[in-house]
């Protein structure tokens, strides 16, 4: 099921990692999650900067690793620790809050790996399926293809707002001309302040996600094709940028 909101009586789920350090880390100190497969889920390091990060010169995913970014800083002093893990991939980038709000994970076998210096430590666990969802007639054929849209959407969201940041970044040292064609081109991107204002493409990649992530579902076809929609849009707005850039 899905996070609660963070009400004592109900509180969030997640995994609890405790460990013991004998005497405080001095050297990098590293929590990661991997699933089944060994594929990376979440990486949490002592040296972690928060939630903070910095747009890559290219807007790529590949090379942009959501998957460290936008972290807490992972408890290093000697004695008992506790870090908690909420079950979540990381969410579309940011730049004032990266990494959080990514989707829940699928339910299935995981491994926690702690690592300091040349040490190492690796335990398994479980993430299991609500059993009220699984009633309902959730597989977890279900499960993981909601989790691979939703993916897909969270890099559809960082990519759009990369592109606004590259957009504000290249309007800075553009002449009248190109700092108008982006003016224009930036409005497709944000919905206007006020009330009754027809929603962009960032809160409409952002309603697409909340409602594909709101509970445990099968993606019908309709969220499919919108996906399909907004990512056409963003391909013919990332040409334009690059028209705008190249004839400046």
């Amino acid at each position: 099921g899905r996070p609660s909101a963070g009400n004592p009586e109900y509180p969030s789920a997640a995994v609890n990692i405790d460990y013991y350090l004998a005497e405080p880390q001095t050297g990098e100190f590293t929590l990661e999650i991997h699933d089944s497969n060994g594929i990376l889920v979440r990486a949490f390091s002592s040296e972690a900067e928060g939630e903070r990060w910095e747009i890559p010169e290219e807007i790529s995913m590949r090379e942009f690793r959501l998957e460290r970014a936008g972290t807490p800083r992972l408890p290093n002093s000697a004695g008992m620790n506790r870090f908690r893990w909420n079950m979540t991939h990381a969410g579309a980038w940011n730049q004032n809050r990266a990494g959080s709000g990514g989707p829940m994970v699928v339910p299935g076998t995981y491994q926690v790996r702690l690592s300091v210096g040349n040490w190492s430590s690796t335990e398994e666990f479980e993430v299991l399926a609500d059993p009220r969802v699984t009633e309902d007639g959730i597989t977890q054929n279900d499960f993981v293809e909601q989790l691979s849209l939703c993916l897909k959407v969270r890099d559809l969201m960082s990519n759009a707002r990369q592109t606004v940041e590259q957009i504000r970044i290249a309007s800075s040292s553009a002449d009248r001309g190109a700092g108008e064609k982006l003016t224009t081109l930036r409005s497709k991107f944000l919905t206007a302040s006020g009330r009754y204002q027809t929603p962009m493409l960032v809160d409409q990649i952002s309603y697409l996600n909340s409602m594909l992530n709101r509970a445990d579902q099968k993606p019908g076809r309709d969220a499919y094709e919108r996906f399909d929609e907004l990512n056409g849009l963003l391909s013919d707005y990332l040409n334009e940028l690059r028209q705008i850039l190249n004839n400046r």
